[in-house]
């Protein structure tokens, strides 16, 4: 390690568990090292990655994305994910500022070498296979969760969203297969555009 990095991995060290104290408004832990927490925020952001159905689809889709970039299941596979999807201006991010002081601190020479990468080549995730798992179980303003859908909903939400007017009721089914994603208790059965947005026509009612 250059004098160079021994002194970024110092200031990194330092802003790190000065923002860690200002935060929880106590002294850093002597007996937690950055590389312990590092492990344990690793574990936990895995750990909740893999609970939810539609994080499960997300992994999936990032699989297929960046493995043409040579990024596999052993890597950040969310962080690059979110990274190659993500526009110029959200660099700044806490998540990718915090996983750029972790690969800092430990010296990770292979992570720059795969963030610049993606940076450079921006592989983009099939675009109904992305909104399908990241809104799958997660309101989007006043769009429902989509695992509230009906296939021919989703169709119809899918073309209104993506802009594509060529997605087929066919190719919503199978991607949702493909990503293991099970439709809840329908409550919604199309989509209709009104004044100042959508009208969702569910079941037995109407938003």
């Amino acid at each position: 390690m250059s004098e160079n990095d021994i002194a970024l991995k110092k200031i990194s060290e330092i802003v790190i568990k000065d923002e860690w104290e200002k935060h929880f408004k106590q002294k850093w832990p002597e007996e937690l090292t950055l590389k312990r927490m590092f492990q344990v925020m690793e574990a936990a952001i895995l750990k909740n990655f893999q609970e939810t159905e539609s994080n499960l689809a997300l992994k999936r889709v990032a699989q297929k994305t960046l493995k043409p970039v040579g990024i596999n299941e052993n890597d950040d596979l969310p962080f690059f994910m979110l990274l190659s999807t993500a526009k110029q201006t959200d660099l700044g991010v806490d998540f990718i500022l915090k996983r750029i002081a972790r690969a800092t601190i430990e010296n990770d020479s292979d992570f720059f070498i795969k963030f610049g990468k993606v940076l450079k080549l921006r592989p983009q995730p099939d675009r109904i296979d992305f909104v399908l798992a990241t809104m799958w179980n997660k309101r989007c303003g006043r769009i429902p969760q989509l695992s509230w859908f009906t296939d021919s909903a989703l169709l119809e939400i899918l073309v209104l969203i993506t802009g594509n007017k060529k997605i087929k009721f066919d190719q919503i089914r199978k991607a949702r297969q493909r990503l293991g994603l099970k439709t809840k208790e329908p409550k919604i059965s199309g989509v209709k555009i009104v004044a100042g947005g959508f009208k969702f026509l569910w079941v037995d009612k109407s938003e």
